[in-house]
């Protein structure tokens, strides 16, 4: 199997489970804010670095 493919397949991956955690984290913080529950500081962090790691996946880098 050629490398460029299997990085592709795992980059994939990557995405979906990074996309996983922030709309997990986004769901249940609305659950939470729904139920005028306090919400613990570890979701918001998930779902701030979920999308960081979305962030640097997508946006292209200069220095490739």
């Amino acid at each position: 199997m050629n490398t460029h493919t299997q990085t592709d397949v795992w980059i994939s991956r990557t995405m979906i489970l990074l996309g996983l955690i922030a709309m997990g984290s986004a769901v249940g913080a609305i659950i939470l804010t729904i139920m005028n529950q306090p919400m613990p500081e570890i979701i918001i962090a998930l779902g701030m670095v979920a999308l960081s790691g979305l962030a640097m996946l997508l946006i292209p880098s200069p220095l490739k």
